[in-house]
């Protein structure tokens, strides 16, 4: 497939000139004119930010595991400071079975940039009804704040704290030890690795990833369901957003291309074309904001993809904003659907970059 029907022409146009200086014979990027897309995750947080970073007397929080973090907030101006995992806190609740390990199904994570008690600078993501391990749509099941009054290089016009509404929440890997049955008020050993791509809508952003574990006393959280929702009984009532990042190889990187990430979010008030085959959702998504250092951002303005899901298929479709819909799910990109309602992944490699997109809609 090509993919001009699921990718602003503008973005197009500039991902072909993007490189510094130009491009030349050599540049990886030649090969492919026919770039991109991407996308992910809704929007709007609803966090626990009290989740304390001087956790010691609560038995349910561990404050001394392992911890690695590399996130980044970015500012309106395009400055940025940069968070190492200095202090954490953790907690998690369990779904306890008798013949199963335990399973997480919530966690409260804070990163610390600073081991100073005194100063905030510091990263807060949560995750109400975890269900192992994939994307989690901020707003829907997730909830990501973070504070920048004491970080490193902040200008005092970006002090402050920020509730991040749009993006994702993707943990890659999740691990429970500690045996089967009943683990109320026992240690529970419990490892997280993820990612987060995170944004106000403002200008304000944050990348990066983390891992974190750690011995919780247990806490039952059986009545506490998944995050999945049955798909809405009007498909056309649904809000989302999609994350679009680009890896690039060692060799694009060579000729200044440098790893990207967008946003687009649903349009609610546009529809999107009709004819999408099997589709229960359908929908527009404009460009909202950048979330990593990307040089096209500006050129991005108001561009607009076009999106359908077939859920039960798990079909994913790109349109070309005048009725002509394309399945894209074997062509030029390899898709996974989530467990939770409607995330949709799907990837694309090239020899110049890898492509992820990520889709997340709820209602």
């Amino acid at each position: 497939m090509h993919l001009k029907a699921l990718v602003p022409p503008i973005l197009l146009a500039v991902l072909a000139c993007a490189g510094p200086g130009g491009k030349d014979e050599g540049d990886p990027m030649d090969a492919d004119t026919d770039a991109d897309t991407d996308a992910d995750t809704d929007a709007d947080t609803d966090a626990d930010t009290d989740a304390d970073t001087d956790a010691d007397t609560d038995t349910d929080v561990d404050t001394s595991g392992a911890c690695s973090a590399d996130l980044t907030l970015r500012f309106p101006d395009g400055s940025s400071t940069t968070l190492a995992c200095v202090q954490h806190s953790l907690r998690a609740t369990y779904e306890f079975d008798p013949d199963a390990p335990p399973e997480v199904r919530t966690f409260d994570l804070r990163i610390s940039g600073t081991d100073d008690a005194g100063f905030d600078c510091w990263v807060n993501l949560a995750i109400d009804g975890v269900c192992g391990t994939g994307a989690y749509a901020l707003g829907l099941a997730a909830s990501a704040h973070s504070a920048s009054w004491d970080c490193e290089g902040v200008s005092d016009a970006y002090e402050g704290e920020y509730a991040l509404e749009d993006g994702t929440i993707t943990l890659s890997a999740v691990s429970v030890g500690g045996g089967t049955g009943d683990l109320t008020g026992l240690p529970v050993a419990t490892s997280l690795v993820g990612e987060v791509v995170a944004s106000d809508g403002a200008g304000f952003s944050l990348a990066g990833s983390f891992s974190v574990e750690g011995d919780i006393v247990g806490t039952d959280a059986e009545e506490l369901t998944c995050a999945d929702d049955a798909l809405p009984e009007d498909p056309t009532g649904f809000e989302g957003s999609a994350v679009w990042t680009y890896d690039f190889t060692p060799a694009a990187e060579a000729y200044g291309y440098a790893d990207c990430a967008y946003l687009f979010s649903v349009l609610p008030t546009r529809s999107a074309s009709s004819g999408c085959p099997s589709c229960e959702l359908a929908a527009m998504l404009e460009f909202t904001d950048v979330m990593t250092d990307c040089d096209p951002a500006e050129s991005l303005e108001g561009g607009i993809i076009e999106i359908g899901i077939d859920v039960d298929g798990e079909r994913l479709y790109g349109g070309d904003l005048g009725g002509s819909w394309t399945d894209v799910s074997e062509q030029d990109f390899e898709v996974r659907f989530g467990e939770r309602d409607v995330t949709t992944i799907a990837s694309r490699s090239t020899d110049a970059y890898v492509i992820t997109v990520e889709y997340v809609f709820g209602w």
